[in-house]
């Protein structure tokens, strides 16, 4: 969805990604993508960014793809390869990056001088201090980014955590009470004020 109120359905086999209105007449936006790495998408200012952690990030608005590998009109230095991506607090959030499984990057909002920062072509919108590693001795790479109740959660196999963001110079990670957490990031659902994802051994229900 963007802001003018259009819509498209975004599909993907993991190798191209499609985008159509009507389910009926299907345009291709990308192909040539790693079959076995499953897409995560997000919309960032009106536009569609896709990770897979195998290849560069892109974004696509609608008419053009650009790859976002810090050449050309792309960001310098460009987001890392992440595996997983959400939008929060108009930031953008990567997870599992393809160097380290427990990392978690975030892209900057204003630059020195006080100006907006688009994290799609921004020169300084992905420093390399802006990282949390989640639990990194705990025996699980990352798994799920949600963001949920205006909080963004972190999930590995056995538990999750929760960012508390407050400004780049006031935030912190904090281990929330669950011992359990969730294997895939496409099995996880917020219904009626709950998360409801498939844990280890069952269905879990998750308040924050």
């Amino acid at each position: 969805s963007k802001s003018d109120g259009s819509r498209k359905l975004i599909v993907s086999d993991n190798t191209t990604v499609w985008e159509t209105g009507d389910c009926v007449t299907y345009s291709t936006v990308t192909t040539g993508l790693t079959s076995t790495s499953r897409p995560s998408m997000s919309i960032v200012r009106d536009k569609l960014w896709v990770v897979n952690g195998t290849t560069n990030p892109f974004t696509w608005n609608g008419t053009t793809k650009v790859s976002l590998d810090a050449t050309g009109s792309s960001p310098n230095p460009g987001p890392p390869t992440c595996r997983y991506i959400e939008f929060w607090r108009e930031r953008v959030w990567c997870a599992r990056t393809s160097t380290n499984p427990s990392a978690l990057a975030f892209s900057a909002i204003f630059d020195t001088a006080g100006g907006d920062l688009d994290p799609s072509t921004g020169t300084a919108s992905w420093p390399a201090t802006n990282v949390f590693y989640i639990d990194r001795e705990g025996g699980s790479a990352i798994t799920v980014i949600k963001a949920f109740k205006d909080r963004l959660y972190i999930f590995k196999n056995n538990g999750i955590w929760e960012i508390s963001f407050r400004s780049d110079f006031d935030n912190e990670v904090i281990k929330t009470f669950s011992s359990v957490g969730s294997r895939f990031n496409t099995a996880i659902i917020e219904l009626d004020g709950f998360l409801y994802f498939a844990g280890p051994d069952g269905i879990y229900a998750f308040d924050g």
